[in-house]
């Protein structure tokens, strides 16, 4: 009888120690996922991080073309790190599912530590998005002038601002000299902030500071009512136009894109912002205010003839608030997925 039992508490022995060694192995198992199922959590964070960085990079590129979207949004993403590697895109990784839409879809394999022992070596995360160039109907940072939408090509010249009011004027600088003239002062100074929104400020120093710097204060939306400053402003106008010019000497227009730029050719401070408004309906004597209908950019060549100010038409962004009305010429950028 003894014998038995001793034989009893060795069996029972040795199914402990064996459920022992099993839980062990469970646990083990179950640390080695939990770790490194948190690593691959923070590595897919990273990766969507950066994926979203590059979609975002890639769309300003279609200000330019299709070639600058993919190109930035590689640059882009090798800006970030996922499991402390650089993002290099392959060009498999990168669509263009529309015109103005960029969409970024990566998978990376991430080493695994613990879960060898259970012959896991790599772990998959995958992660997408887009994004894409969307009308800006709303913006702060304008110029205080107002030109006439009159649907330019990238890279047209364009009077913004007239330099003596009284006189004949074709609107775009290069036109046929021999087609009709636009009515006398068809291009002028605007006040901000917009008249249905506050008082407006005018006067040489306001215009003159908005000019050089931008009317950071003020939003203007599409349909906003804008007065026009009763001065012509001819001395700030050329004082501001020197002073842009003066930050970025260098650039000039080449081949439908700024060249020389010790800022790169989206971001030159001769790049300005101003509201747009219906040629249909400018003002008159008896009106002395236009609605905004839009937005656009140019790059301030300089001024010529009495006072001219000259801007290349070009596509670029801008902040603002984003919508779907086709007439604003700036476009801002949105996460799509």
């Amino acid at each position: 009888m003894q014998k038995c039992r001793l034989n009893l508490l060795k069996k029972e022995e040795g199914s402990v120690i064996a459920l022992a060694a099993f839980c062990m192995f469970v646990l083990v198992v179950v640390a080695a996922l939990t770790i490194d199922t948190s690593r691959t959590l923070v590595a897919r964070n990273e990766l969507q991080n950066a994926v979203d960085s590059a979609v975002l990079a890639g769309a300003s590129g279609f200000i330019i073309n299709n070639a600058t979207a993919r190109s930035r949004a590689i640059e882009f993403a090798g800006y970030n790190t996922v499991n402390n590697e650089p993002l290099i895109l392959g060009s498999g990784e990168i669509t263009f599912p529309s015109a103005e839409r960029i969409r970024v879809a990566s998978t990376r394999a991430v080493p695994t530590t613990f879960a060898r022992v259970i012959g896991l070596m790599n772990m998959n995360v995958h992660a997408s998005g887009a994004a894409e160039l969307v009308p800006i109907i709303a913006s702060r940072g304008l110029r205080p002038l107002c030109v006439p939408d009159d649907g330019w090509n990238p890279g047209m010249p364009v009077t913004l601002k007239e330099g003596a009011w009284g006189e004949d004027h074709n609107q775009n600088e290069g036109e046929d000299p021999s087609g009709p003239d636009l009515p006398n002062s068809w291009h002028y100074p605007v006040c901000y902030p917009a008249m249905n929104r506050g008082d407006p400020d005018h006067g040489a120093n306001e215009y003159r500071t908005k000019f050089k710097f931008g009317s950071d204060d003020n939003m203007v939306w599409i349909g906003d009512e804008l007065m026009v400053e009763p001065g012509n402003m001819q001395g700030p106008t050329e004082q501001s136009v020197e002073y842009l010019i003066g930050l970025d000497p260098g650039a000039y227009w080449s081949n439908d894109r700024i060249a020389g730029s010790t800022y790169g050719e989206l971001e030159s401070p001769r790049i300005i912002h101003v509201p747009l408004y219906d040629p249909d309906f400018p003002p008159d004597n008896g009106r002395s205010s236009v609605i905004c209908t839009g937005f656009a950019a140019f790059f301030l060549l300089g001024m010529e003839g009495k006072g001219d100010v000259i801007g290349v038409f070009m596509r670029n962004i801008a902040p603002g608030e984003i919508g779907n009305n086709p007439t604003s010429l700036l476009r801002g950028i949105r996460l799509v997925e």
